[in-house]
Parts: structure tokens; C-alpha cells; sequence
């Protein structure tokens, strides 16, 4: 045989035998991952359905303080120093502003939801049973402390007619 290929096949042999030998690691589902924080993005009317308070994704961001809705990001608790909060509208629903985070974030958001859509014990199945019950003319409000933030639902016939993340600064 040729020296050449005497040469080439003993070569192969050996680098195939130390790749064989040699554990290389590989990707398997033990990997830890970087840890997200959760957030929710909401955009449009929630007077036509409003039942993504519901979903767990939401109730996570709220307890994050990482809500997002038609661009205005809801973080709260906010002290305004006494100051009377701003408003602002957009779609259906009212942004409550403080003077000094006006142009970062929205201290409270309060919006409606669909007539007969959502009942009390969805809320509760949702959020717990560690609420407090205010009457109000409008109805009772459920108040749900989430990882430190505050969420009120407004309660008319064991439905859910409006809902408040933060304080009702109305």
C-alpha cells in the first residue's frame, strides 16, 4: 500500500478515536436559563370583553408592577405629596398621572368591562379569597392586594362592571 494512504487512514483512525474518547458537552434540558420578568400589554376597549383579568399572565405582571396598557405603564403604590393627580383618557379607559411620574407612568387605570361578562366567583377562583368589601352607589368593591399592588373590582348584581388597578384616585 501507498504511504500516503497508509498515512491518511492511520490519521482518521486516531482522530477518531480521540473524539470518541473526548466527552464533549452537549445541550441537554438541564440548561438554566435567564429568568423573565412577567409583563402583559393590553391595547383597545375592554368594555367589549375585559375577561383578561382573568388570565394568570396578567395577574402575574400585575404582581410584577409590569402592565402595559394602550402605551401607559400602570405602577403603583405612587404618593403624589398631597398633589391632585391628572387624568387622561385613552380608549375606555382613565389614567390617573402624579405631577413628578407623569411622563414615566400612570399611577391607577380604571376601565370597564362587558355588562354580565364576569362574575364574583371568577374573580375569587382568579385572585383568592383575601379581599376586603367596600359598598359604594355604584356597587360593591372587591379589593385584591397582588404581590403589593392594589386591584378593585366593582361588583353590581355579582358582576364585575369596572375594575381600578391602584387606588380609585377619582
Amino acid at each position: 500500500m501507498n504511504k500516503v494512504a497508509k498515512l491518511t487512514i492511520a490519521t482518521s483512525i486516531s482522530i477518531g478515536t480521540i473524539f470518541g474518547i473526548i466527552d464533549i458537552p452537549s445541550q441537554n434540558g438541564n440548561d438554566v436559563e435567564a429568568a423573565t420578568t412577567p409583563y402583559y400589554q393590553f391595547k383597545g376597549y375592554t368594555g367589549y370583553d375585559g375577561s383578561f383579568i382573568l388570565d394568570s399572565t396578567f395577574i402575574n405582571a400585575l404582581e410584577y408592577k409590569n402592565i402595559t396598557m394602550n402605551g401607559f405603564r400602570v405602577v403603583q403604590p405612587q404618593s403624589n405629596d398631597g398633589g391632585a393627580f391628572t387624568h387622561r383618557t385613552s380608549y375606555d379607559q382613565t389614567y390617573y398621572f402624579g405631577d413628578k411620574h407623569e411622563s414615566e407612568y400612570a399611577a391607577s387605570v380604571k376601565f370597564p368591562v362587558k355588562k354580565k361578562h364576569i362574575t364574583q366567583s371568577q374573580i375569587i377562583n382568579a385572585y383568592g379569597n383575601d379581599y376586603t368589601i367596600e359598598e359604594t352607589s355604584n356597587g360593591k368593591n372587591y379589593r385584591f392586594i397582588v404581590g403589593g399592588n392594589i386591584i378593585i373590582f366593582t361588583m353590581d348584581d355579582n358582576y364585575v362592571t369596572e375594575v381600578n388597578i391602584g387606588e380609585d384616585l377619582e
